[in-house]
Protein backbone atom coordinates (compact mmCIF):
# COMPACT_ATOMS: atom_id res chain seq x y z
CA UNK A 1 0.00 0.00 0.00
CA UNK A 2 1.16 3.19 -0.70
CA UNK A 3 2.83 5.60 2.18
CA UNK A 4 3.97 8.79 0.60
CA UNK A 5 6.19 9.48 -2.78
CA UNK A 6 9.29 9.69 -0.78
CA UNK A 7 8.64 5.98 0.59
CA UNK A 8 8.16 2.63 0.32
CA UNK A 9 5.04 2.01 -3.05
CA UNK A 10 3.69 -0.64 -4.53
CA UNK A 11 4.36 0.63 -8.01
CA UNK A 12 4.58 -0.41 -11.25
CA UNK A 13 7.36 0.82 -12.75
CA UNK A 14 5.83 1.84 -15.86
CA UNK A 15 4.12 4.32 -14.37
CA UNK A 16 6.70 6.55 -14.93
CA UNK A 17 8.14 5.57 -17.43
CA UNK A 18 6.96 7.87 -20.38
CA UNK A 19 10.30 7.87 -23.31
CA UNK A 20 11.59 5.74 -25.74
CA UNK A 21 15.19 5.04 -24.08
CA UNK A 22 13.59 2.18 -21.25
CA UNK A 23 15.97 -1.07 -20.13
CA UNK A 24 16.60 -2.20 -16.77
CA UNK A 25 14.92 -0.60 -13.29
CA UNK A 26 14.68 -1.18 -9.98
CA UNK A 27 11.18 -1.12 -9.58
CA UNK A 28 9.52 1.43 -6.83
CA UNK A 29 9.18 -1.11 -4.15
CA UNK A 30 9.74 -2.97 -1.18
CA UNK A 31 13.07 -4.63 -3.17
CA UNK A 32 14.42 -4.58 -6.18
CA UNK A 33 12.35 -6.06 -8.83
CA UNK A 34 14.19 -6.54 -11.69
CA UNK A 35 12.26 -4.86 -14.19
CA UNK A 36 13.18 -4.25 -17.78
CA UNK A 37 11.24 -2.16 -19.98
CA UNK A 38 11.57 -1.96 -23.96
CA UNK A 39 10.09 -1.77 -27.19
CA UNK A 40 6.96 -1.61 -25.63
CA UNK A 41 7.18 -4.85 -23.62
CA UNK A 42 7.64 -4.97 -19.67
CA UNK A 43 9.61 -7.93 -18.75
CA UNK A 44 9.03 -8.56 -14.83
CA UNK A 45 11.08 -11.30 -12.70
CA UNK A 46 8.59 -14.57 -12.48
CA UNK A 47 7.15 -15.34 -8.81
CA UNK A 48 5.21 -18.57 -7.94
CA UNK A 49 2.05 -16.83 -8.35
CA UNK A 50 3.16 -15.49 -11.93
CA UNK A 51 1.29 -18.15 -14.20
CA UNK A 52 -1.77 -18.02 -12.21
CA UNK A 53 -1.96 -14.25 -13.03
CA UNK A 54 -0.75 -14.88 -16.15
CA UNK A 55 -4.08 -16.94 -16.48
CA UNK A 56 -6.09 -14.43 -14.53
CA UNK A 57 -4.59 -11.61 -17.40
CA UNK A 58 -5.64 -13.89 -20.36
CA UNK A 59 -9.11 -14.00 -19.11
CA UNK A 60 -9.75 -10.90 -18.66
CA UNK A 61 -8.62 -9.97 -22.18
CA UNK A 62 -10.94 -12.42 -23.64
CA UNK A 63 -13.63 -11.25 -21.58
CA UNK A 64 -13.08 -7.40 -23.01
CA UNK A 65 -12.13 -5.95 -19.32
CA UNK A 66 -9.53 -3.74 -21.58
CA UNK A 67 -8.03 -2.07 -18.51
CA UNK A 68 -5.85 -4.61 -17.59
CA UNK A 69 -2.11 -5.07 -18.84
CA UNK A 70 -1.83 -7.89 -22.03
CA UNK A 71 0.11 -10.56 -21.04
CA UNK A 72 2.97 -11.14 -23.96
CA UNK A 73 4.49 -14.12 -22.80
CA UNK A 74 5.96 -16.34 -19.94
CA UNK A 75 9.29 -18.41 -19.41
CA UNK A 76 11.16 -19.93 -16.83
CA UNK A 77 12.38 -16.51 -14.82
CA UNK A 78 10.24 -13.54 -16.80
CA UNK A 79 6.64 -13.10 -17.10
CA UNK A 80 6.09 -10.37 -19.77
CA UNK A 81 3.37 -7.81 -20.59
CA UNK A 82 2.71 -5.21 -22.75
CA UNK A 83 3.21 -1.41 -21.44
CA UNK A 84 0.37 0.43 -20.72
CA UNK A 85 0.61 4.24 -21.03
CA UNK A 86 -1.52 6.52 -18.71
CA UNK A 87 -0.67 9.20 -16.14
CA UNK A 88 0.30 7.84 -12.66
CA UNK A 89 -1.19 9.77 -10.16
CA UNK A 90 1.00 12.16 -9.49
CA UNK A 91 2.27 14.22 -6.37
CA UNK A 92 0.78 15.95 -5.03
CA UNK A 93 -2.37 13.80 -6.47
CA UNK A 94 -3.66 14.55 -9.84
CA UNK A 95 -6.38 17.65 -9.94
CA UNK A 96 -8.72 15.50 -11.30
CA UNK A 97 -8.26 12.62 -8.73
CA UNK A 98 -8.65 14.95 -5.75
CA UNK A 99 -11.82 16.35 -7.95
CA UNK A 100 -15.45 15.09 -7.07
CA UNK A 101 -15.39 13.54 -10.58
CA UNK A 102 -11.84 11.39 -9.90
CA UNK A 103 -14.11 10.34 -6.65
CA UNK A 104 -17.01 9.67 -9.31
CA UNK A 105 -14.94 7.85 -12.01
CA UNK A 106 -12.93 5.46 -9.50
CA UNK A 107 -16.53 3.93 -8.14
CA UNK A 108 -17.88 3.25 -11.36
CA UNK A 109 -14.16 1.95 -12.74
CA UNK A 110 -14.46 -0.47 -9.49
CA UNK A 111 -17.56 -1.60 -10.09
CA UNK A 112 -16.69 -3.01 -13.07
CA UNK A 113 -13.87 -4.21 -11.79
CA UNK A 114 -15.60 -6.24 -9.51
CA UNK A 115 -17.98 -7.37 -11.46
CA UNK A 116 -15.59 -8.47 -14.28
CA UNK A 117 -13.63 -10.47 -11.65
CA UNK A 118 -16.64 -11.88 -10.03
CA UNK A 119 -17.13 -14.29 -13.25
CA UNK A 120 -13.88 -15.45 -13.10
CA UNK A 121 -13.33 -18.99 -12.18
CA UNK A 122 -9.86 -19.98 -11.33
CA UNK A 123 -8.11 -23.46 -12.11
CA UNK A 124 -7.53 -25.73 -9.04
CA UNK A 125 -4.15 -25.42 -9.00
CA UNK A 126 -3.71 -21.84 -8.50
CA UNK A 127 -1.32 -20.50 -6.67
CA UNK A 128 -1.67 -16.62 -5.69
CA UNK A 129 0.44 -14.37 -3.42
CA UNK A 130 -1.86 -14.61 0.31
CA UNK A 131 -0.54 -16.39 3.64
CA UNK A 132 -1.28 -20.14 3.99
CA UNK A 133 -3.53 -19.03 7.44
CA UNK A 134 -6.13 -18.33 7.66
CA UNK A 135 -7.26 -19.61 4.37
CA UNK A 136 -8.65 -17.19 2.00
CA UNK A 137 -11.65 -17.18 0.35
CA UNK A 138 -13.86 -14.93 -1.82
CA UNK A 139 -13.99 -14.41 -5.70
CA UNK A 140 -10.76 -13.19 -7.45
CA UNK A 141 -10.31 -9.52 -6.79
CA UNK A 142 -6.95 -7.11 -7.81
CA UNK A 143 -5.91 -7.04 -4.19
CA UNK A 144 -3.96 -3.79 -4.27
CA UNK A 145 -6.41 -1.26 -5.60
CA UNK A 146 -5.46 2.52 -5.19
CA UNK A 147 -4.41 5.39 -7.15
CA UNK A 148 -1.23 4.34 -7.11
CA UNK A 149 -1.55 0.99 -9.49
CA UNK A 150 -4.20 3.10 -11.91
CA UNK A 151 -3.28 4.95 -15.02
CA UNK A 152 -5.26 7.99 -15.38
CA UNK A 153 -6.60 9.99 -18.36
CA UNK A 154 -7.65 13.14 -16.83
CA UNK A 155 -8.85 15.34 -20.15
CA UNK A 156 -11.29 12.26 -20.72
CA UNK A 157 -12.50 11.76 -17.16
CA UNK A 158 -11.45 8.08 -16.57
CA UNK A 159 -9.53 5.72 -15.46
CA UNK A 160 -7.82 3.96 -18.73
CA UNK A 161 -5.54 0.93 -17.32
CA UNK A 162 -4.79 -0.74 -13.52
CA UNK A 163 -1.55 -2.41 -13.18
CA UNK A 164 0.60 -4.45 -10.94
CA UNK A 165 -1.23 -7.71 -10.31
CA UNK A 166 1.09 -9.50 -8.55
CA UNK A 167 -1.67 -9.50 -5.31
CA UNK A 168 -4.35 -10.54 -7.23
CA UNK A 169 -6.24 -13.49 -5.61
CA UNK A 170 -9.22 -14.79 -3.56
CA UNK A 171 -10.53 -12.09 -1.19
CA UNK A 172 -13.94 -10.88 0.63
CA UNK A 173 -16.47 -9.80 -1.61
CA UNK A 174 -16.02 -5.93 -2.00
CA UNK A 175 -12.61 -5.90 -1.11
CA UNK A 176 -11.20 -3.94 -3.98
CA UNK A 177 -13.71 -0.99 -3.56
CA UNK A 178 -13.12 -0.95 0.05
CA UNK A 179 -9.70 -0.41 -0.21
CA UNK A 180 -10.13 1.80 -3.46
CA UNK A 181 -12.54 4.13 -1.20
CA UNK A 182 -10.06 3.93 1.80
CA UNK A 183 -7.48 5.82 -0.56
CA UNK A 184 -9.95 7.84 -2.86
CA UNK A 185 -11.89 9.49 -0.32
CA UNK A 186 -9.84 9.43 2.21
CA UNK A 187 -10.93 7.59 5.05
CA UNK A 188 -8.13 9.02 6.88
CA UNK A 189 -6.95 11.53 9.08
CA UNK A 190 -5.65 14.99 7.48
CA UNK A 191 -2.09 14.52 8.43
CA UNK A 192 -2.10 11.16 6.57
CA UNK A 193 -3.98 12.51 3.13
CA UNK A 194 -1.61 15.41 3.27
CA UNK A 195 1.39 12.96 3.54
CA UNK A 196 0.08 10.80 0.49
CA UNK A 197 -0.73 14.32 -2.01
CA UNK A 198 -4.16 15.58 -1.27
CA UNK A 199 -4.68 19.29 -0.62
CA UNK A 200 -6.57 21.24 1.31
CA UNK A 201 -9.78 21.40 2.48
CA UNK A 202 -11.29 17.69 2.00
CA UNK A 203 -14.89 17.21 1.78
CA UNK A 204 -14.96 13.34 2.89
CA UNK A 205 -18.81 13.52 2.55
CA UNK A 206 -18.99 14.81 -0.49
CA UNK A 207 -16.18 12.29 -2.05
CA UNK A 208 -17.43 9.44 -0.63
CA UNK A 209 -20.80 10.39 -1.50
CA UNK A 210 -19.43 10.87 -5.25
CA UNK A 211 -17.81 7.24 -5.43
CA UNK A 212 -20.59 5.86 -4.06
CA UNK A 213 -22.75 7.35 -6.22
CA UNK A 214 -19.87 5.97 -9.32
CA UNK A 215 -20.02 2.79 -7.74
CA UNK A 216 -23.87 2.57 -7.19
CA UNK A 217 -24.08 1.75 -3.37
CA UNK A 218 -25.21 3.05 -0.06
CA UNK A 219 -22.13 5.30 1.70
CA UNK A 220 -22.68 3.19 5.21
CA UNK A 221 -22.52 -0.20 3.34
CA UNK A 222 -19.25 1.69 1.45
CA UNK A 223 -17.87 2.60 4.58
CA UNK A 224 -17.88 -0.75 6.21
CA UNK A 225 -16.47 -1.85 3.40
CA UNK A 226 -13.48 0.14 4.04
CA UNK A 227 -13.29 -1.49 7.67
CA UNK A 228 -13.76 -4.38 6.65
CA UNK A 229 -10.87 -4.38 4.34
CA UNK A 230 -8.59 -2.56 6.33
CA UNK A 231 -9.05 -5.23 8.89
CA UNK A 232 -8.66 -7.72 6.07
CA UNK A 233 -5.66 -6.29 5.12
CA UNK A 234 -4.30 -6.26 8.41
CA UNK A 235 -4.56 -9.68 9.04
CA UNK A 236 -2.84 -10.45 5.70
CA UNK A 237 0.47 -8.76 7.16
CA UNK A 238 0.12 -10.41 10.42
CA UNK A 239 -0.66 -13.65 9.51
CA UNK A 240 2.70 -14.03 6.69
CA UNK A 241 5.24 -15.87 7.67
CA UNK A 242 9.28 -14.72 8.23
CA UNK A 243 9.30 -14.72 4.16
CA UNK A 244 6.48 -15.25 2.56
CA UNK A 245 4.34 -14.27 0.95
CA UNK A 246 7.03 -12.07 0.21
CA UNK A 247 4.86 -8.69 -0.29
CA UNK A 248 2.85 -9.35 3.06
CA UNK A 249 6.27 -11.23 4.75
CA UNK A 250 8.31 -7.11 3.73
CA UNK A 251 5.01 -5.14 4.89
CA UNK A 252 5.16 -7.62 8.36
CA UNK A 253 9.03 -6.66 9.12
CA UNK A 254 8.56 -3.44 8.56
CA UNK A 255 5.37 -3.27 11.31
CA UNK A 256 3.36 -1.68 8.55
CA UNK A 257 0.42 -2.09 10.54
CA UNK A 258 0.84 0.60 12.65
CA UNK A 259 1.22 2.83 10.25
CA UNK A 260 -2.30 2.82 9.35
CA UNK A 261 -3.98 1.68 12.84
CA UNK A 262 -4.92 5.41 12.92
CA UNK A 263 -7.15 4.64 9.59
CA UNK A 264 -8.72 2.04 11.60
CA UNK A 265 -9.67 4.12 14.34
CA UNK A 266 -10.48 7.11 12.14
CA UNK A 267 -12.93 4.70 9.74
CA UNK A 268 -14.45 3.74 13.07
CA UNK A 269 -15.21 6.86 14.00
CA UNK A 270 -16.56 8.21 11.21
CA UNK A 271 -19.17 5.46 11.23
CA UNK A 272 -19.95 5.30 14.84
CA UNK A 273 -21.01 9.02 14.40
CA UNK A 274 -23.41 8.34 11.79
CA UNK A 275 -21.14 9.89 9.27
CA UNK A 276 -21.94 6.89 6.39
CA UNK A 277 -25.47 7.60 6.69
CA UNK A 278 -25.58 11.39 6.60
CA UNK A 279 -23.53 11.16 3.32
CA UNK A 280 -26.14 8.84 1.71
Amino acid sequence: MLIKASQIRFVNIQLSLRGTAMNDHSGAGLFDRGIHIADGIVRRPKGYWSVSVYDLLQWLGSAGFGLSPVPAGLDERFEYLQFIDGADQGWPLLPFIQSLDGARAAGTFVRKLESTLAAYVPTESARWQLPTTPHVQGPIQHGDVGPWNLLWDSERGEICGIIDWDLAGPAPAGYDSGILAWFMVPVMNDDRAYQRGFGTPIDREERLRAYCDGYGISCGEMLGRVIAAQNELRNRILSASEDDPPTYAALKKIDFTERFRGDIEFALDWKNRGFGRDAE
